[in-house]
C-alpha cells in the first residue's frame, strides 16, 4: 500500500483544485481581456481614422469657404461701387464734395457688416497724389483718409512688385520684406502702414485701377473649427511654396517642422506626430494636419483597465468558489481520516465501525471524478463566460460611446460648417444692398441730380445677377416699405408672383432670416434673409425704406454630407426647410441625432447618421470575440475533464487496492449506504475492522500476560532504587557523627586551625544534609547550599581550582527540587571535566521559568566529550548501556542514578539532556513541574 501511494504524483487536494482552478481561469482571463482589447483598439482605429478623414473634409470645406468668402469681398472692392472714390480724383474738388463722399464710402462700408473674426482693416489706395486713400478698421465707426499714403508711395519704397506677385494670395509679410528702400520718403501713413501689416496675415487686389489691401486676423482660420474651448487641432495652413501663413500651434519651430514635411510620422524634441498633408480645393494652399502618434489612448486604456477589474473580479470568484467547493469535497475524506485517527489513537483496542451514515445525503452519490469535474465548470466555465459576457457588454458599450463621440465631433463640425454657410450668405446680402445697381433702382427719379462723383447710367440688370455671391439664392426680391415687388432676379415681368407679409419687414440695419409661415414661389416652407436697404447718400433719398429679400438654394447645406448621413434643416417648429438623405421618425431609433439651432437665424439643424453604419464594420470583430469566448470556454471544459480524470485516479487505484487486500483473505463484505468513492472506502474499510477485532481477540491474551510482566519488573526495578537509598542513608549513625565532627571542630579551635575548623562545619553540614530525613522535595535553595559545601570541601583539599557561579533568580530559590539531583551532576564534572586544571575551572548552576515547568542547567568550561563518548553516556541514560553506575558518584550516587529517580517520581520527565563538544564544555539539562516543597 504504502509502496502506492508513493507512485502517485497526482493527488487529488483542495489545495491543487484551487490552484489549478485558478490558474485556468487566468489562462481565459488573459485571452478575453487580450482579445477584448485587440477588438477594442481596432474598432477605435476604424473610428479614428473616419474621425481624422471628417475632420480633415470639413475643415478643408470650411477653410475654402472662408477664403472664398475673403475673395467674394475683395471682388466687390473692385468693382466700381467702392472703387469709384478712390478714382474719380476726389482731392482735386471741394471740400464739401471730398466730405461728402468719404461719408457715403464709410456708411457703405458700415452696411458691409464685415465680420471682425475675419477682418481687422481695409486699404484703399490710389495711384497718385490725386486719387484718394483710406484706411478702414473693422469695429470702428469713422474712416480715416491717408493722403500721403498712394501706390506712387509704395513703388518709392520697392513694395509694389511685392504686392502684385502675391496678387489674391493670403500670405504673412515680415518686418524685411516692408522695410523702406528709402528711408528719407518715409511718412506717417507709410508707417503706420508698416506696422499696421507686418506680420499679419494680407491680401490685396493686385492693383487693378486701385491697390485694395485686407489685413486679416491672426485668428483668421480658427473660424474653420469649433474649438473645443480654447484647444484647437494642431493645423498649419501654408502656400503653395511650403511657408506658413497660420497655424492653430502656437510653437514656432514646431509650424516651420511641420511646413516642410510630406505626409508622414514627424519627431520634434520628444513628441512624434502623423502628419497628413491635402491641398485645398479652388486654391493654392495646402493644409497640413498633426495628428499624436502616441500609441497609449487614454481612452482605451480605462476601459481595458476596467476589462482587467472585471478579470480580477472573476478570478476571485473563481478562487472564492473552487475553495469552497474543494474543502466540501474532501469533507469527508477528512471526516473518515479523523474517524481513523481517533480509533488509532484510542486505548480502546477493540476498533469501532465507521457508520455509513457519517456523511449527509445528496452529492455523495457523485463520484470524485464528477464533483472535481463540477468544481472545475463552476470555478472555471461559469466565471469565465460570465466575465466574457460582461466584458462583451463593456466593449459594445464602449464602442457605442466612442461612435457616439465621434459623430458628436463631426456634428460639431457640421455645426461650425452650417454657420459659416449661413454668414457666407448675409454677407452676400449686405455687399448687394449697397451696389450701385440697386440704389439706381430705388433712386431712379432723381438720379440726375447734379453730383460730381455719381455717374449717370442705364441699371445693369446682368451685372446684379452676376454679383458676387448672388449664385447661392434661388432668387431674390427688391421690396418697397408697403410689401410690394419692384424688382426680382426671376419673372420680373410678373412681379405680383412676390406678395409677401410686410410684416416681415423690420425696422433695423442688420440683416435677419424669415423662418416661420414664409413659402417661396412654389408655395413650399423655405426660409428667407432680409436686409433693409440703408440710404447711402441722403441727396438721392425717396423717402422710404426698401428691403431686399432673398431665397437660398435647396443645396444650401449639401456640403454637410459624410458617409450615409442626413441632414435636416427645420424652421425650430417642426417644418421642414432643407434635407438630403434625411431619415423617417421610424428609423429614428436607429439613428445617431446632433442637433443645434443655426445661430440668428431661428433655424434648427440636425445632422443624423445611421448607427447600422458602424455596426457593420465593428460586427465582424464582435463575432470573432465571441467565437474565442466560446473557445475558450469548449477548452476549459475539455481541460476540467482531464485534470478531474487525473486527479481522481489516485482515489480508485487506492479503493482498487483497498477492495483487493479485503478480499485475499476473506470471503464476506459489509455492504455500505454508498455506491461513491467514500462509500466504498468505508465498506472495505468495515470489513477489514471485522478482520482485524477477530485477530485482536485471539492476541488479548498474550499481549496483557506481557503487559502484567512488564509492570512487575517495572515495580521490581522501583524497590530496588528505595532500598539502595534507603540502605545508604542508614550506613552512618547521624549522632555519632555530629558528636564526633563537633569534638574536631572544638579542638581544632583551641589550637587556633581556624582553616581545619571550617573545613569541619562545612563537612558537619554536607552530613547532616545527606542523612537528614525528610521529603524527597526540598527547596532549590537547599540543594544550592549543599552544592556550595561541596564545592566548598573541594578547594579545601585540593586547592582553589573551581569557582561556582549560581544564575537563578530569587523567587525561583522557593521552588521545589527533587533531593540530591544538583550534587552528583557537579561532582560528575568536577571528577571528568577539569582533569588537568590547575585554576580557572567554573561550574555555572542556572534556572528558568517556562510556563510550570522549572527549567535547571549545569555547565562547565571543561574539556567536554567526542561524539562517540557523548553518546555512550546517553546510550547509558536511557538504559540501554552500563556504562555509568552509582558507583560513579562520590557519594555513590550518579548521572544514572539522578535520570532514573527523575523519571520514577515524574513519569512524564524526559530525563536527563547532555550536551557536549570536545574542549567546549558539558551543558548537563533537566525539567521538573514547578512547586513549593513539602510542609
Amino acid at each position: 500500500m504504502k509502496e502506492l501511494l508513493r507512485t502517485i504524483r497526482f493527488e487529488p487536494t483542495a489545495k491543487r483544485i484551487t490552484v489549478l482552478a485558478l490558474l485556468l481561469s487566468l489562462i481565459a482571463e488573459l485571452i478575453l481581456v487580450w482579445t477584448g482589447f485587440s477588438y477594442l483598439n481596432k474598432n477605435s482605429q476604424v473610428l479614428q481614422a473616419s474621425e481624422k478623414q471628417g475632420f480633415q473634409t470639413f475643415f478643408g470645406q470650411n477653410l475654402t469657404e472662408i477664403i472664398s468668402e475673403i475673395n467674394n469681398t475683395m471682388d466687390l472692392f473692385e468693382k466700381n461701387d467702392l472703387r469709384k472714390y478712390s478714382t474719380s480724383f476726389l482731392p482735386l474738388r471741394e471740400k464739401d464734395t471730398i466730405q461728402q463722399a468719404t461719408e457715403e464710402l464709410n456708411n457703405k462700408l458700415n452696411a458691409l457688416n464685415l465680420s471682425p473674426s475675419f477682418y481687422k482693416t481695409v486699404y484703399l489706395i490710389g495711384a497718385d497724389r490725386n486719387q484718394m486713400s483710406f484706411r478702414k478698421e473693422i469695429g470702428v465707426p469713422d474712416l480715416h483718409v491717408l493722403p500721403n499714403l498712394n501706390k506712387e508711395a509704395f513703388d518709392s519704397q520697392g513694395w509694389t512688385n511685392n504686392l502684385l506677385e502675391n496678387r489674391r494670395k493670403i500670405v504673412r509679410f515680415d518686418q524685411d520684406e516692408l522695410r523702406g528702400n528709402n528711408q528719407a520718403l518715409m511718412n506717417d501713413d507709410l508707417n503706420d502702414f508698416v506696422s499696421q501689416t507686418s506680420d499679419r496675415l494680407v491680401i490685396n487686389n493686385g492693383n487693378i485701377g486701385i491697390f485694395v489691401i485686407f489685413v486679416l486676423q491672426d485668428d483668421l482660420f480658427n473660424a474653420a473649427e469649433e474649438a473645443r474651448g480654447d484647444v484647437h487641432m494642431p493645423v498649419v495652413v501654408s502656400d503653395e511654396g511650403g511657408q506658413p501663413i497660420w497655424s492653430s500651434i502656437t510653437d514656432p519651430d514646431l509650424v516651420l517642422h511641420a511646413a516642410t514635411v510630406s505626409s508622414g510620422r514627424l519627431s520634434y524634441g520628444n513628441e512624434t506626430y502623423v502628419a497628413v498633408r491635402n491641398k485645398l480645393d479652388m486654391f493654392s494652399y495646402q493644409v497640413t494636419y498633426l495628428y499624436a502618434a502616441n500609441d497609449l489612448n487614454l481612452p482605451i486604456l480605462r476601459v481595458t483597465a476596467f476589462l482587467i477589474a472585471i478579470a480580477a473580479a472573476a478570478l476571485v470568484l473563481s478562487f472564492g468558489v473552487s475553495f469552497i467547493r474543494s474543502k466540501k469535497i474532501f469533507l469527508p475524506l477528512r471526516k473518515f481520516s479523523m474517524a481513523v485517527r481517533r480509533q488509532s489513537l484510542s486505548d480502546d483496542l477493540n476498533l469501532k465501525v465507521i457508520p455509513a451514515d457519517l456523511f449527509k445525503n445528496g452529492s455523495r452519490e457523485l463520484s470524485l471524478k464528477n464533483k472535481i469535474l463540477i468544481t472545475f465548470i463552476l470555478s472555471v466555465l461559469v466565471p469565465t463566460l460570465a466575465s466574457g459576457m460582461l466584458i462583451s457588454f463593456t466593449l459594445t458599450q464602449s464602442i457605442n460611446n466612442t461612435a457616439d463621440q465621434f459623430l458628436g465631433r463631426i456634428g460639431e463640425l457640421t455645426e461650425t460648417s452650417a454657420h459659416i454657410n449661413v454668414q457666407r450668405l448675409e454677407n452676400t446680402i449686405n455687399r448687394m444692398t449697397i451696389s450701385q445697381e440697386l440704389q439706381e433702382i430705388q433712386t431712379k427719379p432723381n438720379y440726375a441730380l447734379n453730383i460730381p462723383y455719381y455717374e449717370e447710367f442705364e441699371v445693369n440688370y446682368a451685372s446684379i445677377a452676376a454679383f458676387p455671391g448672388v449664385n447661392n439664392f434661388s432668387y431674390f426680391v427688391l421690396y418697397d416699405n408697403k410689401g410690394s415687388a419692384i424688382y426680382s432676379s426671376i419673372f420680373s415681368n410678373n412681379l405680383n408672383l412676390f406678395t409677401v407679409n410686410k410684416s416681415h419687414f423690420k425696422d433695423t440695419d442688420s440683416s435677419y432670416w424669415v423662418v416661420s409661415d414664409y413659402m417661396d414661389i412654389t408655395a413650399h416652407n423655405s426660409a428667407a434673409i432680409v436686409k433693409r436697404i440703408p440710404l447711402l447718400n441722403k441727396a438721392l433719398g425717396t423717402g422710404q425704406s426698401y428691403y431686399l429679400l432673398a431665397v437660398p438654394k435647396d443645396n444650401l447645406f449639401e456640403n454637410m454630407e459624410f458617409g450615409s448621413s442626413g441632414f435636416l434643416v427645420t424652421n425650430g417648429q417642426n417644418k421642414e426647410l432643407y434635407h438630403f438623405h434625411s431619415y423617417s421618425n421610424n428609423y429614428e431609433p436607429k439613428m445617431f441625432s446632433y442637433s443645434y439651432p443655426i445661430a440668428n437665424t431661428g433655424m434648427v439643424a440636425t445632422f443624423q447618421y445611421p448607427k447600422e453604419e458602424f455596426k457593420a464594420q465593428y460586427q465582424e470583430y464582435f463575432y470573432r470575440f465571441l467565437f474565442v469566448l466560446l473557445g475558450v470556454s469548449l477548452f476549459s471544459f475539455l481541460l476540467a475533464s482531464l485534470l478531474s480524470s487525473l486527479m481522481s485516479r489516485p482515489i480508485e487505484r487506492l479503493m482498487g487496492s483497498i477492495n483487493h487486500s479485503s478480499k485475499v483473505h476473506f470471503d464476506h463484505l459489509v455492504q455500505g449506504g454508498s455506491k461513491s468513492e467514500i462509500g466504498m472506502l468505508i465498506e472495505n474499510y468495515n470489513e477489514m475492522v471485522h478482520k482485524m477485532n477477530h485477530l485482536i481477540q485471539e492476541n488479548m491474551t498474550i499481549l496483557e500476560e506481557n503487559a502484567q510482566s512488564k509492570l512487575k519488573e517495572k515495580e521490581m526495578n522501583t524497590l530496588k532504587v528505595k532500598a539502595e537509598f534507603d540502605m545508604l542513608q542508614s550506613q552512618i549513625n547521624p549522632h555519632f557523627l555530629y558528636n564526633t565532627l563537633e569534638s574536631i571542630n572544638m579542638k581544632s579551635i583551641r589550637h587556633g586551625m581556624h582553616d581545619v575548623s571550617i573545613m569541619i562545619r562545612t563537612l558537619s553540614d554536607m552530613f547532616r544534609y545527606s542523612v537528614g530525613k525528610g521529603s524527597v522535595m526540598v527547596p532549590l535553595q537547599k540543594e544550592i547550599d549543599h552544592v556550595k559545601n561541596f564545592i566548598a570541601i573541594h578547594n579545601m583539599r585540593l586547592g582553589h581550582i573551581v569557582d561556582l557561579m549560581i544564575e537563578i533568580p530569587e523567587p525561583l530559590m522557593n521552588a521545589s527540587v527533587l533531593r540530591f539531583s544538583l550534587q552528583p551532576i557537579v561532582e560528575n564534572s568536577m571528577k571528568h571535566a577539569f582533569v588537568g586544571y590547575k585554576e580557572g575551572a567554573c561550574i555555572v548552576i542556572s534556572a528558568r521559568r517556562e510556563e510550570k515547568l522549572l527549567h535547571i542547567e549545569i555547565r562547565d568550561n571543561g574539556i567536554g566529550m567526542d561524539e562517540e563518548r557523548l553518546a555512550e553516556v546517553k546510550a547509558a541514560l536511557n538504559g540501554t548501556n552500563d556504562g555509568l553506575g552509582p558507583q560513579e558518584g562520590s557519594s555513590g550516587i550518579g548521572l544514572k542514578n539522578v535520570c532514573a529517580r527523575l523519571k520514577l517520581h515524574f513519569p512524564d520527565n524526559p530525563g536527563i539532556r547532555i550536551e557536549s563538544e570536545l574542549m567546549g564544555g558539558t551543558s548537563v539539562q533537566f525539567s521538573l513541574p514547578l512547586q513549593q516543597p513539602d510542609a
